[in-house]
């Protein structure tokens, strides 16, 4: 299994996301399971389990100002270097997604396959490496990269192993 470019290099061009706010949210169960911090602190991104969203907040109001449907199961969230993108984790899809956040609003950049049951995702200080922690399969996704918003698809860059390290 390969990773492709999870977040291409356009990526870190300056380019606009168009906000597509709703005008009243719908009644669902959400059950918020990590959250990262966007735009200077500005914005929470919420990652939502049971509704596969991400709910974005306004952290001076606490009031929810977006939600971007990303998945069918998300488990966990990382905030790249930046505060203007960032990776989620579907449990149920097995999957790694890219999103990019502007004007209040997410974009998805890439969406890739990773060893079934992916439960936690987290960055090295650089961000030039991503791990990704799969609960049934007992493996682990690791992915490095020359640059934080370069991950790209290659054997020699990413391996999936049952032990740390691989």
């Amino acid at each position: 299994m390969t990773l492709s470019a999870l977040i291409p290099a356009w990526a870190e061009e300056s380019q606009e996301v168009t906000p597509s706010l709703p005008s009243q949210l719908p009644t669902q169960l959400r059950r918020p399971v990590a959250l990262g911090l966007l735009n200077d602190g500005l914005r929470l991104a919420v990652a939502n389990r049971r509704s596969g969203t991400v709910s974005l907040l306004n952290t001076d109001t606490w009031s929810v100002i977006n939600e971007f449907p990303a998945g069918k199961q998300l488990s966990d969230l990382a905030v790249l270097p930046g505060g203007k993108q960032l990776l989620v984790t579907d449990e149920a899809r097995h999957e790694l997604i890219a999103l990019r956040y502007g004007n209040d609003a997410l974009q998805e950049t890439a969406r890739l396959p990773v060893s079934p049951s992916p439960v936690e995702l987290i960055l090295n200080d650089d961000a030039t490496r991503c791990y990704v922690a799969s609960l049934w399969s007992r493996r682990m996704s690791n992915c490095k990269s020359s640059k934080p918003s370069h991950y790209r698809s290659s054997r020699e860059n990413c391996c999936y192993s049952a032990m740390p390290g691989c």
